[in-house]
């Protein structure tokens, strides 16, 4: 089951569903599920069996003012939380908090590896804020590993026209950031001024080609 915490986000990607726009520092109280909401919902979820939650959608789920503690109480009723970031807010602190804070999976998504990529994908955003979020997902990663019941670290891996030809630097990062699984998924524009940048029948045999010597690649690594 999804459950959308929070309707804003601190990023811009041209290839979000949403295509969320404009930044909100933590702590912001707008246009969240209330907790005690959330925590009744848990509870129910709970109650009729559901086994796991993802928290994605139209924002950012750590932007939640009361994140750690919809995790608490989805633990406590039973649900495996697992939560899709944009990576931003990975700085020491809140690694340290999720490495212990009982969530599943963590699925950190990476639309850009590269300032020009950055620039391109997430216009009006601040180009320093990529190697943030590179590093906050190393971080992560070696928390994680260090750390008993700690999540998984997913990396989600948009691929496209464009990007295509840069897939052996997405599996560098992967291989060296650490990441304990990665998923890869094809560009959809939703009718956007990108739409010549989505993935169609014509372009299989160039994917297909590409991917068999990177899957060799993270195989060999473990991933």
């Amino acid at each position: 089951l999804n459950l959308d915490l929070v309707n804003r986000c601190n990023n811009a990607c041209l290839g979000c569903f949403y295509h969320c726009r404009g930044a909100f520092e933590p702590g912001h109280a707008g246009d969240e599920l209330p907790f005690d909401l959330a925590a009744r919902l848990a509870r129910e979820l709970g109650d009729l069996g559901v086994s796991e939650v993802a928290m994605a959608g139209q924002g950012e789920p750590l932007l939640h003012t009361r994140f750690f503690d919809v995790i608490s109480a989805l633990r406590k009723a039973g649900p495996r939380p697992q939560v899709f970031t944009n990576g931003i807010l990975l700085d020491e602190r809140m690694v340290r908090r999720i490495a212990s804070s009982g969530i599943s999976v963590l699925r950190a998504s990476l639309w850009a590896i590269t300032e020009a990529e950055h620039e391109r994908w997430h216009p009006g955003i601040d180009v320093r804020m990529l190697a943030k979020r590179l590093a906050g997902i190393r971080a992560l990663a070696r928390a994680c590993r260090d750390t008993a019941g700690a999540p998984e670290v997913c990396l989600q891996l948009p691929i496209n026209r464009e990007n295509l030809n840069m897939l052996d630097r997405r599996i560098d990062f992967a291989i060296e950031s650490g990441a304990t699984a990665v998923s890869f998924g094809y560009y959809r524009a939703f009718g956007s001024s990108l739409e010549y940048l989505a993935l169609g029948p014509d372009d299989w045999p160039t994917v297909s080609a590409a991917f068999k010597p990177a899957m060799v690649r993270l195989n060999a690594a473990g991933i």
